[in-house]
């Protein structure tokens, strides 16, 4: 299993992660791992689905 995750910030993550519904993914999706579990860091420099004014943009709109 790879997941890959998108965030606007570190604090951003941190607060998802008090959240009861990510709470029980998490919980769910451990017996699916195994080996290591670790990550990344990465800065995203443009993406087709978001515009970067801070809205979430369709595929296909106009200047993605």
């Amino acid at each position: 299993m790879f997941v890959a995750e998108l965030w606007t910030s570190q604090e951003a993550h941190r607060a998802s992660l008090q959240l009861p519904a990510v709470q029980a993914s998490i919980a769910a999706a451990r017996p699916l791992l195994s080996g290591d579990v670790g990550g990344f860091d990465f800065a995203v420099v443009g993406s087709p689905l978001r515009d970067w004014s801070g809205r979430p943009s369709a595929v296909g709109e106009p200047g993605n």
